[in-house]
């Protein structure tokens, strides 16, 4: 390849990864800003011990929806992407690209079409049933359903996005251009990965911030209704953002390498791994039991956000006056910058560990320690919980000391569960075919949502 032809696909390279930064950071901001507020919307209407109820409904329903769906999501997009080798690059990608741009818009106005539900289910007649039984709610069941449909295609195009896509552009198994080890460059896939998730995770501390002061200054009410308007200006910047970065590099959505691997399984006489299940199997054990790591850390309630953030917020209640929606976004706000913080650590732990596993294996353990410390805390509050209801008010004093003990503890865990996690998603690109990809990494979204499910 010549040197002119080398700098126009570093080029076309740096345009796509320009336009996936941007498609990210708008779905990150619509994704934090609304699982931020909805919790607190739940607890504010309700104020009684059932306040976690709609909360909970919520969850169980997007994580069983997940758990069910999202990988029959990711086996339509490998078809197009697969299925039929004789087809014609620009057809099939356009195939792909197709069916992106209507998962973004089904995700987007299903969350508009939510919100607007809830907001009118919790009118002053109906408010008591929502929080007592949200199933008993016809419009409540409307919502859920919206909630489904958005967490499904929410998780599929964040596979597509921030796993496969990067992994295209520039990963090791990339046939356009091969990345070496020592590769330095901006473009490295730990570097990318990590660039992503800072994106992530700044929107994440930033969102809190921002809602409640919405909250305060203008009302939920308010705030759900620009909420609604975000996601829905956020469908077309995202539409727009991948067709321009599939503009630049058409490889994001055709396989190049599908009719070579195709040839050398007939040669084998094998068909290839087309399920979760077989690609997982086909993994190294030490590869498996990092995946299988990075799928118990759902099996938890101690993260910022949803449940616990309910959680906390419900300890007004009980008399712990240092809580309130203000001091639940600090305290969210601190651990996604912690995260952040991890992320521009983890190229250099990839970078000076032995190998991947020796850096999973260092990160988890980073992680464990403070999560085992917040685990204390939190058992002591909940303990304390009714005498301090009742009026002790020594309790609610070493309640607060506790409650701070724990945000601290959940807050240093994120450097190590991002480490882990960013070490985690290399070695599955690295791993994992890109033929593959799709439904292996939704696949796994699947069982961290059973998981979940186990845990509630």
């Amino acid at each position: 390849m010549t040197t002119d032809a080398v700098q126009k696909q570093r080029g076309d390279v740096a345009q796509a990864w320009k336009w996936i930064c941007i498609a990210h950071a708008t779905r990150c901001l619509g994704d934090r800003s609304y699982t931020f507020f909805l919790p607190l919307f739940f607890s504010s209407q309700c104020k009684t011990t059932s306040a976690l109820r709609p909360t909970a409904t919520v969850t169980i329903v997007q994580n069983l929806a997940v758990a069910l769906l999202s990988t029959k999501i990711a086996k339509i997009y490998s078809h197009n992407n697969n299925n039929n080798n004789n087809r014609r690059e620009a057809k099939q990608g356009k195939s792909c690209l197709d069916m992106f741009v209507k998962a973004t818009v089904l995700e987007n106005f299903a969350v508009a079409l939510g919100a607007l539900i809830i907001y009118v289910a919790f009118s002053k007649e109906t408010t008591l049933l929502v929080c007592s039984n949200p199933l008993s709610s016809s419009r409540f069941r409307y919502a859920l359903i919206f909630a489904a449909i958005d967490a499904v295609f929410s998780s599929f195009l964040y596979m597509i996005i921030s796993k496969e896509w990067v992994a295209s552009l520039f990963g090791s198994r990339n046939s356009k251009i091969k990345h070496d080890v020592s590769d330095r460059s901006s473009y490295s896939l730990s570097k990318a990965n990590a660039r992503l998730s800072q994106i992530d995770l700044v929107v994440a501390a930033l969102c809190p911030i921002i809602i409640s002061w919405g909250i305060e200054s203008f009302g939920y009410y308010k705030v759900i209704s620009f909420l609604i308007a975000q996601h829905l200006a956020g469908s077309f910047i995202i539409v727009f953002s991948a067709k321009r970065a599939v503009s630049s590099y058409p490889s994001l959505t055709t396989n190049i390498r599908i009719v070579d691997e195709a040839k050398e399984q007939a040669r084998k006489g094998t068909k290839g791994a087309s399920s979760f299940t077989a690609v997982y199997n086909s993994l190294p054990v030490p590869t498996k039991l990092v995946s299988l790591a990075y799928a118990l850390l759902y099996f938890s309630v101690l993260s910022p956000g949803g449940i616990l953030n309910a959680w906390m917020n419900s300890l007004h209640h009980g008399r712990i006056d240092v809580v309130n929606e203000k001091m639940i976004a600090y305290a969210g706000s601190t651990s996604q910058l912690l995260g952040a913080v991890s992320t521009l650590m983890s190229p250099y732990i990839i970078r000076y560990s032995p190998t991947l596993h020796h850096a999973s294996a260092l990160t988890q353990w980073a992680q464990s320690v403070c999560i085992l410390f917040g685990a204390y805390s939190f058992y002591r509050i909940n303990n304390n919980y009714y005498d301090q209801y009742y009026g002790d008010e020594g309790k609610a004093v070493e309640s607060s000391f506790l409650l701070l003990q724990f945000i601290a503890g959940i807050s240093l865990s994120r450097v190590g569960l991002w480490s882990f996690d960013l070490v985690e998603r290399q070695l599955l690109q690295e791993s994992v075919s890109k033929s593959n990809q799709t439904v292996f990494f939704n696949g796994e979204k699947s069982v961290t949502q059973i998981l979940s499910l186990l845990m509630m």
